[in-house]
């Protein structure tokens, strides 16, 4: 995917995270964590699509990459 940030995968440490990011209600769950480690963005699910649409690969990440690159 050449993303340029790290990516979690968060299964197999479902405890840690819920302590640390509060409960998750469904996967996929995404966080976008500043360096400083506050949390600017969640997102329950994927983006969804103006159409009503199932978003694909390429779309999901051009959605993601535009809100991390809003927060720099």
């Amino acid at each position: 995917m050449k993303m340029n940030y790290p990516v979690l995968d968060g299964d197999p440490q479902q405890e840690k995270i819920d302590d640390a990011y509060g409960p998750l209600f469904g996967l996929p769950m995404s966080f976008l964590i500043a360096r400083d480690g506050r949390i600017c963005q969640k997102h329950l699910g994927l983006p969804a699509m103006k159409d009503g649409k199932e978003p694909d690969q390429k779309t999901v990440k051009d959605i993601f990459e535009a809100e991390i690159k809003a927060l720099l």
